[in-house]
């Protein structure tokens, strides 16, 4: 930047109020300020561009926590926001914080091409992208534009690439007569060992479409907790408390309430306590049923629970025996009808 360039611009801002054209104390204040904030950037710029050679020598790294030597290698760095992984077994984790390790660790069989619009797959561990063959109902080959109707099943017959190994792990050790070394380690000398390194021998192999194969039907293990289950297990205490605590839920949040007022707010808390366990187990089942590309019938579920919700609503809620209490029951019927349905597909 030029040495008289900050002389000018404060003549400039000196000036500023007699220009003809900058009348009146809001327009002068304002034309002020726009000096002004000129002149810091520009200042600024200058002081930068002084640096830039001495910062291109020296990165300056500020409040770093990590040594300045790692950021010169092909390294990323990422955040994990949540707890500790609770595992990194792809059929078990349902948390965002552990994706951060299982995408990097595994690897699919396909991918997208993200620098494409639209984005299209392509193959990662697959050779390419293949073309399912349609099967009808008898086993008979059904052509590309047979109607879905009368396809039984869809084959998708999926090379895999050549040359993909897995990384060295004591997993893979064998002795001379190819049997593995640590799959029958004693308890006590199993609970010595911390990581991988413990173990003085490491092997691998290549992978193969059986382990794919392998993965999928671990899915089908008891082992493998279900999400359902999970969330159930979760839900239900929690609606279990809502029941037995309502009363002091209540005298807690409302206490200028009558007793009548209270005794109502408490039947509604505890007629929809029903609703916190069905209705977390109703989103997970329809979750579920819509990776297994049911969709379709997850949506029918909701409509044919919406109708019965406002038969209930309708019959109950101009009784006067069941008066406000009767929307309660409407929706714990609503998810309840839901749930099943999700449960039955």
């Amino acid at each position: 930047m030029p040495a008289t360039l900050p002389t000018l611009l404060a003549e400039l801002f000196r000036k500023l109020p007699t220009f003809p054209k900058l009348r009146g104390r809001f327009v002068c204040r304002a034309a002020r300020s726009c000096a002004a904030g000129l002149v810091v950037v520009l200042a600024t710029a200058g002081t930068v561009t002084s640096a830039e050679s001495a910062a291109a020598e020296k990165p300056l790294l500020l409040n770093s926590p990590r040594p300045a030597t790692e950021y010169e290698t092909n390294t990323l760095f990422t955040a994990f926001g949540g707890r500790s992984p609770r595992t990194l077994d792809p059929q078990r984790s349902y948390s965002a914080d552990e994706t951060v390790y299982t995408y990097n660790i595994y690897e699919t069989l396909y991918q997208y091409h993200y620098l494409k619009r639209p984005y299209e797959l392509v193959g990662r561990t697959a050779e390419r992208v293949v073309h399912p063959t349609y099967v009808d109902a008898s086993g008979h080959t059904s052509p590309d534009d047979a109607d879905p109707a009368t396809i039984a099943e869809s084959i998708y017959v999926i090379p895999i690439r050549k040359g993909i190994f897995y990384a060295p792990h004591p997993a893979f050790a064998k002795d001379a007569e190819g049997r593995f070394l640590y799959h029958d380690l004693p308890e006590e000398v199993a609970a010595q060992k911390r990581s991988p390194a413990d173990f003085e021998h490491a092997a691998t192999r290549e992978l193969t479409a059986y382990d794919y194969v392998w993965g999928i039907k671990l899915l089908a293990s008891p082992r493998v907790v279900s999400p359902v289950l999970v969330t159930l297990a979760l839900a239900v205490p929690c609606a279990a408390g809502l029941f037995v605590f309502a009363r002091p839920v209540v005298a807690l949040l409302y206490p200028s309430l009558t007793a009548g007022e209270a005794e109502t707010l408490v039947t509604l808390l505890r007629l929809s306590s029903v609703s916190a366990a069905s209705l977390a187990g109703l989103d997970t089942l329809s979750a579920c049923l819509t990776g297994m590309g049911k969709a379709k019938c997850a949506a029918l579920s909701m409509l044919v629970a919406v109708c019965v919700k406002f038969l209930v609503q309708q019959t109950l809620v101009g009784d006067p025996a069941w008066s406000v209490y009767g929307a309660a029951v409407a929706a714990n019927a609503c998810y309840l009808v839901a749930f099943f349905l999700d449960l039955f597909y």
